[in-house]
């Protein structure tokens, strides 16, 4: 239940809202079928590889038994796994949020990409320009904890209630680069204008071994708090002073940024695709450069001996989610697509 899966959710919980019969299709087992709806048709698939040959037989009979008008996949496995039979009418829309090998969506109809140089890479890579369409994630604002709720999380993760408190959110995988926030935390004062200085890093994954490993390696793991994977990480957002979004260059989008301004807390980022694109250095985030320890360090200590700016960061980064990345805005340019696809809606 990382950033993606959430935000699958949001996508197909908002269609619903906005009137269009929607069915879902999800790998049996997922940890998704518990938040669907039980109201909500959800088909359960194998889909165990790419190239599972079972896989790709149930979702073109599961095509041709429903008839639905579209069939929209997500991401890069259910993508490649869905061929929509030649004969049928169907309309097949492809979200995509990540540099895959453009060679295994030519099948597609129309891809939905949630930055510019996502599109940038499909069309370098031979997609046609007509049958992509740029439509960004978004967010509601989520429901606040009180200042009761936050103290008691502190509280229980034995963080001093007057710390600064740095979060980290994410898989465990290398473009999420958990390793350079450990590496800038490890250079970082202990205290900043006298209040101690603690890392919260929620997450799990391949990469948590080695980065636990590193934490005990730097001295300062009494002040770093592993929380192990978080399914609501609202809290952890809101609970901290500052957010950290450290993925490499080839990030696509970055769902923790509007998690961030969702919650109304200041983030400092490296420069990734997604990142650059979506943010604005020093109107609602910090940008430093991908992989630059000291860099991060650095902004880190600027941000959080200023609370002024901080608080300008947050309240920029909020608005620009209300104006921009808001479910209103969004679904619009959805409807707007399925309308000329099918004609249906309007």
């Amino acid at each position: 239940m990382g950033g993606g899966e959430r935000s699958f959710l949001r996508i197909t919980d908002s269609l619903s809202e906005e009137g269009v019969c929607v069915e879902v299709a999800l790998r049996q087992s997922s940890d998704i079928i518990d938040y669907v709806s039980p109201t909500r048709i959800c088909h359960q698939l194998s889909m165990r590889t790419v190239w599972d040959p079972i896989s790709k037989y149930e979702i073109r009979k599961l095509i041709k038994r429903r008839k639905p008008s579209i069939v929209q996949t997500y991401m890069s496995r259910a993508t490649r796994l869905t061929h929509v039979p030649a004969e049928s009418e169907v309309t097949h829309i492809a979200r995509l949020c990540g540099n895959y090998k453009s060679k295994s969506f030519k099948h597609v109809d129309i891809c939905v990409v949630c930055t510019n140089w996502i599109a940038d890479y499909l069309l370098a890579g031979g997609i046609d320009r007509g049958k992509i369409v740029q439509i960004p994630n978004f967010l509601d604002p989520p429901k606040l904890f009180s200042d009761t709720a936050l103290l008691d999380f502190r509280n229980s993760n034995k963080i001093p209630r007057d710390a600064l408190v740095i979060g980290w959110i994410g898989r465990f995988v290398p473009v999420k680069n958990v390793n350079l926030i450990l590496e800038a935390f490890s250079n970082l004062s202990r205290s900043i204008k006298g209040q101690p200085v603690y890392l919260v890093i929620a997450g799990d994954g391949p990469d948590y071994a080695n980065a636990l490993q590193l934490a005990q390696k730097s001295g300062n793991i009494s002040r770093i708090k592993f929380l192990g994977w978080v399914k609501n990480p609202n809290i952890v957002y809101q609970a901290s002073d500052l957010i950290a979004f450290t993925s490499n260059e080839m990030e696509g989008f970055g769902n923790a940024i509007l998690e961030t301004w969702g919650s109304r807390r200041p983030l400092i980022t490296t420069r990734s695709r997604g990142a650059v694109e979506v943010t604005t250095h020093e109107i609602d985030s910090w940008q430093v450069p991908c992989r630059d320890a000291d860099s991060l360090r650095d902004g880190i200590l600027l941000l959080l001996s200023d609370e002024r700016l901080r608080r300008e960061l947050a309240e920029i980064g909020s608005t620009r989610l209300a104006r921009t990345f808001s479910r209103e805005k969004v679904m619009e340019q959805y409807k707007s697509l399925y309308e000329r696809v099918t004609h249906k809606f309007g």
